[in-house]
């Protein structure tokens, strides 16, 4: 990384990755319209500060999106290769992450497909987008990006946890005790 950052208006700049942050959701939520999940899924738990975290969040995506159109991608490098692997990496997750809630029940907390892995595998696949990001382009500002966007994911999934756990009672401790919060194996159900 170098402390001069390139800055200049280009096609082949981060926007290019950026911009799925804003196609995915609007994607998935089309896709997922099947028994009211996709605004059971983009609806946040009741917080304290929720409109404060949300404008944060918002205005951290703004800022990230509108610098991507200035960050040049440095391509040809390895670390161009291992950004893009994340970044696919990230695509695919969050799809059959879709995929897996397309055919879950309303009332039910997720726990199948990708969710068996991750209890928060939109957050991860978000988080694996910007470190391919920050990869690809080697820029030190937008590593401050995703290390903000890790503070705000993980403020988020503690609040949702404890919605849930509220929500669904001992049915969602028992998962969260045997599921990763961020990826992994499941640990065997030990009755």
């Amino acid at each position: 990384m170098n402390l001069r950052q390139a800055f200049r208006f280009g096609l082949w700049n981060a926007w290019l990755l950026m911009i799925w942050q804003i196609i995915l959701p609007i994607l998935i939520s089309t896709f997922l319209n099947k028994n009211n999940i996709s605004s059971r899924l983009f609806v946040s738990a009741p917080l304290r500060h929720g409109k404060l975290l949300d404008l944060t969040s918002m205005f951290l995506t703004v800022l990230s999106v509108l610098y991507s159109f200035f960050l040049p991608l440095n391509m040809n490098t390895i670390w161009f290769f291992l950004g893009l692997l994340l970044f696919v990496l990230s695509v695919s997750i969050m799809f059959s992450t879709a995929f897996a809630l397309r055919y879950s029940e309303i009332d039910q907390p997720f726990t199948t497909g990708m969710y068996r892995y991750s209890r928060h595998p939109f957050y991860f696949s978000m988080g694996l987008l910007y470190i391919g990001i920050t990869f690809m382009t080697l820029s030190w500002i937008f590593l401050i990006f995703t290390i903000l966007f890790f503070v705000q994911i993980n403020i988020a999934a503690l609040n949702e946890e404890h919605y849930c756990r509220k929500l669904y009672g001992n049915e969602y401790q028992e998962y969260m005790d045997r599921t990763p919060k961020w990826i992994g194996f499941p640990k065997p159900n030990i009755q």
